[in-house]
């Protein structure tokens, strides 16, 4: 069922799916996309979970007024609307800026996190392919030049600066994550490898899984990716 969640200062579109009495995933998408991401997990997931897809502020559906992103603001953003749905704790699934917000809510409100998957997420920029930083700051460039000339371009700017300026997490703080964590990436990821076995390692009880696939294997390899986060949520704890 689609809806609007008023929030103080904008409009975030929820779509759900299944049985609201089931328990709770949340589905959290990348930069530049919508919730419509994860249809393939939405097909598999909304018979097991009630399925909670948000789009991100000033992502599809969602509204953006012009206010500086962060994926703080993000974070916050998925809190009020949880709070607002009566949704206490849930398990998450978070791909790419996704994952960066899903490490964000983990260290504001971990009681709302039953189980996480972080597919793709990184800590800073560094953690993304050289070469592709490079793509995105001239991106970043492109869309800074253009929204001087076309203020439509602004909410552009702004999603895209996320990748440029954000996040800001270091892997000490990921020592304070106590979630049951999974952290899921492609062996051609756009994020290093040794950047995700590093919040893997920082992150206690976490489980490492590189699949074959590229930064986006939820899209390219749904089977067995829908496998794997499967199998996980319904393993019990590994400490």
């Amino acid at each position: 069922m689609e809806r609007y969640i008023e929030l103080e200062d904008g409009e975030i579109f929820v779509d759900t799916y299944g049985d609201e009495q089931k328990y709770p995933l949340v589905l959290l998408h990348g930069n530049g996309e919508d919730s419509g991401y994860f249809i393939r997990q939405i097909e598999y997931f909304s018979d097991k979970y009630y399925v909670i897809a948000i789009d991100s502020r000033g992502h599809g559906h969602s509204s953006y007024n012009g206010e500086k992103l962060t994926i703080n603001k993000l974070a916050d953003d998925v809190i009020k609307v949880l709070d607002i749905m009566d949704i206490n704790c849930a398990n998450f699934l978070g791909f790419s800026d996704g994952g960066n917000v899903l490490i964000s809510i983990a260290l504001k409100k971990p009681e709302l996190i039953n189980k996480m998957i972080l597919n793709g997420a990184n800590l800073n920029p560094s953690g993304v392919n050289f070469f592709v930083n490079l793509k995105i700051y001239f991106g970043y460039f492109a869309l800074a030049v253009k929204s001087l000339f076309d203020e439509t371009y602004k909410k552009d700017k702004a999603v895209w600066k996320l990748m440029v300026n954000e996040p800001k997490f270091t892997y000490k703080m990921l020592h304070d994550i106590k979630t049951d964590t999974l952290v899921l990436v492609g062996n051609r990821d756009l994020i290093k490898s040794h950047h995700s076995k590093k919040i893997a390692e920082n992150i206690k009880g976490a489980t490492f899984i590189e699949m074959e696939g590229s930064h986006f294997i939820a899209e390219e390899e749904p089977l067995e990716f829908n496998k794997i986060v499967d199998e996980f949520l319904l393993k019990k704890a590994s400490y």
